[in-house]
């Protein structure tokens, strides 16, 4: 974000990165601080606005709230127990699920074609459309069956437990010997 804020005061100074001025001397013209002092600030006065703030107030009641309580949960969303990571998971677990769930996993055929690793995007499971994490996980013909038993009425949750259930019965991974 330096780099950024740097390029933007630069542009604007109309001086380019063969004129070699150093950072410093572009925060001098421009009379700016440094990005991250920026940010510092800005969340310093925001703490203040919320220190002042009426106690009913949502952001001063999620500033003190205790993470184990039910109110903090309502604030972020963590209402249900299985949108929790689950705590006995390795990393390499949780690293998987979060690739899966964001598109940016060794196991799709799309994200491996997008970075140069295969040559194609298509599904070779059923060499249809391609295989993005939503293909695999909801519209691939080939798991149908095991989709059926992972999540029974097709009524699919976040829960991530059911994802690498679903990914250990497709054969995309193995389970570790020590994890039940």
């Amino acid at each position: 974000m330096e780099a950024t804020h740097h390029k933007f005061q630069r542009r604007l100074l109309g001086i380019s990165w063969k004129d070699k001025v150093r950072n410093e001397a572009v925060r001098q013209q421009t009379k700016l601080e440094e990005l991250n002092l920026i940010i510092k600030e800005r969340r310093l006065r925001w703490l203040g606005q919320v220190l002042h703030m009426e106690d009913n107030r949502i952001p001063k009641q999620a500033m003190y709230s205790d993470p184990h309580t039910r109110v903090h949960r309502a604030f972020t969303d963590m209402e249900h127990p299985h949108r929790c990571w689950p705590r006995d998971w390795t990393r390499d677990q949780c690293v998987t699920v979060a690739q899966l769930r964001t598109g940016h996993s060794p196991l799709l055929a799309a994200y491996l074609h997008r970075i140069g690793r295969r040559d194609s995007a298509t599904c070779p499971h059923c060499n249809g459309a391609d295989e993005t994490s939503v293909h695999l996980v909801l519209h691939c013909p080939a798991h149908d069956q095991v989709r059926r038993e992972s999540w029974p009425n097709l009524h699919y949750q976040s829960d991530p437990r059911r994802l690498w259930s679903f990914l250990e019965k497709i054969g995309a991974v193995t389970r570790p010997p020590d994890w039940e």
